[in-house]
């Protein structure tokens, strides 16, 4: 019994300074936010201590910006673009890697390595890539006698370019994902259908691709949550621009925090989005726990 104790006394010396670690910089700043989002936030209020409360307001200031809902749907398309890609040449590149050959190995490797670097050291190299003077991109067009655009200089040009670094970035992760899904999927399962005269495209579809929804729709929910919240590779890239065009929900709430000092209707924003992914975040607990059910 005492040595019960002495152990339970033990590891709660140990959980102490991460559950200090939790609520300084996860609870704390999460409980702020929502009670800002209620008030009128100024600097001089913030360093006074002084600030009214003014209800809903900063909420109804947010929904009736015209900015707050064009940085809505841009996030919705880039999203739903960037998560579309990812996922198909994810797929495809686990496809490839799951029969072996010579060099499987070094292949998967070097397909990782969007993954494992700095998405500021990926936004910093696309923006050199991309540069409209002296970028690598306009340089090798130029050796082809085509005088390359601006592609971060043009609205349309430079969401693109954000979606394609995102791509590349993203789809090792799925490619990843769906390795192992696709390790899970019996072999002898895939043989008798093959006897049985099945192609090799309906033995895909119709047995590979089902054993594998459930490891699938969770990859998507994560990819969402995490394409959703992308905000480092915009502010690298193109700082939002050209003329707010590449603008998302994000960034949208960084200007108005950082940039405008505009904090209550920021706040607003950032529950507003924490709403958003909190449902996507049920979503995967949701699906997670149907899966452990399943198997």
């Amino acid at each position: 019994m005492r040595t019960t104790s002495s152990w339970r006394r033990g590891t709660a010396v140990f959980a102490v300074p991460g559950a200090l670690f939790l609520i300084v910089f996860a609870v704390y700043p999460l409980i702020l936010t929502v009670i800002n989002s209620f008030r009128r936030v100024t600097v001089p209020g913030l360093i006074s201590g002084h600030m009214s409360f003014i209800g809903f307001q900063n909420y109804r200031k947010i929904v009736a910006d015209p900015q707050f809902w064009s940085s809505a749907w841009r996030t919705l398309l880039f999203t739903v673009v960037c998560v579309a890609f990812q996922f198909t040449l994810g797929l495809l590149a686990a496809v490839l890697l799951n029969r072996p050959f010579r060099g499987r190995g070094v292949l998967r490797g070097l397909l990782m390595v969007p993954w494992v670097l700095p998405i500021v050291v990926i936004g910093s190299t696309f923006k050199w890539m991309f540069q409209s003077g002296n970028g690598l991109v306009n340089t090798v067009l130029g050796y082809f006698g085509i005088h390359g655009p601006g592609w971060l200089e043009q609205p349309g040009l430079a969401f693109v370019t954000i979606i394609v670094a995102n791509i590349w970035f993203g789809f090792p992760f799925a490619m990843q994902n769906l390795s192992a899904a696709l390790q899970t999927v019996p072999v002898q399962v895939l043989e008798a259908a093959s006897v049985d005269g099945a192609s090799a495209v309906k033995r895909f579809f119709q047995i590979v691709m089902p054993i594998i929804s459930g490891p699938i729709a969770i990859l998507l929910t994560v990819q969402i949550i995490y394409t959703f919240n992308v905000f480092e590779l915009i502010l690298v890239m193109t700082g939002g621009g050209p003329a707010g065009s590449t603008a998302v929900v994000t960034y949208y709430t960084y200007q108005l925090g950082f940039e405008y000092f505009d904090l209550g209707p920021a706040s607003a924003a950032t529950i507003l989005i924490l709403i958003a992914l909190g449902a996507f975040s049920a979503l995967y607990v949701w699906l997670t726990s149907r899966g452990e059910k399943a198997a």
